[in-house]
């Protein structure tokens, strides 16, 4: 601008000396006024421009504020709801120790039948599994918020990743009187990390098989295109309580393709417009328990190390579909 100005006095100076030429005799008082007068002229132009300048940054210096403060607050925000999954997956913890506690104080009861003892070491097992499965992922979490997962690109058979960890899981389905049933490509050559994908499918199936009492749980998973491929993991359990939704709903990547497989006028069937989609029977059994959100936390911290997005449906009495895309190259 200040060198466009310098151009635009240069050539009115040029063109009263060129004026000059033509008409020697023009008075001195004339030629005064008029280098007055582009003298007013060219300071009126720089003060305009300068007073122009300032506003624009005024503009900018209040949108760069009030972007940053949208981002602290969203970086409040998501403090705030982790250290409510925090407070909650500490007061599971809690619960389970004091119920621990007490029942070791009852096994030292001498008139407690070994049919009694039998009930509370059951319960003491039970417990001490969700703690160490709370732990685990506590850990887990942890890793992940430090940066220290490595994640190891290599070529691998996706399909036989999840269908190796549906047959060991078939044990523990027949324990609990469930369906668990895995249905894909025989082969789904990808690239990817293997390790992460087992850790993804695992803590979804381990959290469908400990939640749903009775039905199905269906595992699928197939090639979209030539850039990604889709695992889904769907279960009859009692659906996600709106605490745990609520928490992963505003960091979940947006999904485009949504083809829910719950009716929007019917909130207790599920539909039938999604053909890949299993028409399970509803459950009757309780919400899922608030501690689990630190599994799901995880899954979702999982899945934006290998570049995937996960989508969650959940409806209560229902059950829960995951729809997981991965990409099936992503270096490219």
């Amino acid at each position: 601008m200040l060198c466009e100005l310098e151009h635009f006095h240069v050539c009115l100076s040029a063109e009263l000396g060129n004026y000059l030429t033509t008409d020697p005799n023009l008075p001195p008082d004339v030629l005064t006024k008029a280098q007055r007068l582009i003298v007013v002229l060219v300071h009126e132009i720089i003060n305009g421009s300068a007073s122009q300048y300032y506003e624009l940054q005024k503009i900018k210096a209040t949108q760069r504020a009030n972007n940053l403060q949208q981002a602290l607050d969203e970086i409040n925000e998501m403090v705030r709801k982790r250290g409510e999954l925090l407070r909650t997956t500490s007061h599971d913890l809690s619960g389970s120790l004091s119920t621990i506690q007490g029942a070791a104080v009852f096994l030292n009861y001498p008139d407690k039948t070994e049919q009694d003892r039998a009930q509370i070491v059951q319960m003491l097992n039970q417990n001490l599994g969700k703690i160490r499965s709370l732990l685990t992922q506590l850990m887990d979490l942890v890793r992940l918020e430090a940066g220290q997962e490595i994640l190891t690109i290599e070529s691998f058979d996706a399909a036989v990743v999840i269908k190796n960890l549906v047959e060991s899981l078939q044990p523990l389905a027949e324990e609990r009187g469930l369906l668990l049933k895995g249905d894909g490509a025989e082969q789904l050559s990808v690239q990817g990390d293997p390790v992460k994908l087992h850790r993804i499918a695992q803590n979804l199936l381990l959290n469908a098989l400990q939640y749903t009492k009775s039905g199905l749980i269906s595992v699928s998973w197939a090639s979209e295109d030539n850039f990604r491929w889709v695992l889904s993991i769907q279960d009859t359990g009692p659906g996600l309580p709106t605490g745990t939704v609520s928490l992963l709903a505003d960091q979940l990547k947006p999904i485009t393709e949504k083809g829910s497989i719950f009716r929007e006028n019917e909130p207790n069937a599920l539909s039938t417009e999604n053909a890949s989609a299993p028409k399970l029977p509803p459950a009757t059994v309780p919400a899922r328990a608030s501690g689990e959100g630190i599994g799901l936390y995880v899954v979702k911290r999982l899945c934006e190390l290998i570049g995937a997005s996960l989508d969650i449906e959940t409806r209560p009495g229902l059950g829960t579909l995951f729809r997981i895309w991965m990409p099936i190259n992503p270096l490219q």
